[in-house]
């Protein structure tokens, strides 16, 4: 899990900083692998990130409302 988190985190990192499918759902996986951790603290930051970035996409989205929920679950 630690190389996981290491090589989202990279991934966010490095890729290009507009919004794509891709650049966002890094950013998904990087707080799902972060909460897996239980690296609470770190998950509710990339969640709240990953919601941010994507402030623009539909609201309804699957992944939107699951990160949402998530949040929810860990507290903000």
């Amino acid at each position: 899990l630690d190389d996981a988190i290491a090589d989202l985190t990279w991934l966010r990192d490095n890729a290009r900083k507009e919004l794509t499918p891709n650049s966002a759902y890094t950013r998904v996986l990087l707080a799902q692998a972060l909460e897996r951790a239980g690296r609470t603290a770190d998950a509710r930051a990339a969640y709240a990130a990953f919601l941010d970035f994507w402030k623009a996409a539909d609201q309804d989205l699957p992944v939107v409302v699951a990160a949402k929920a998530a949040l929810a679950r860990l507290g903000t």
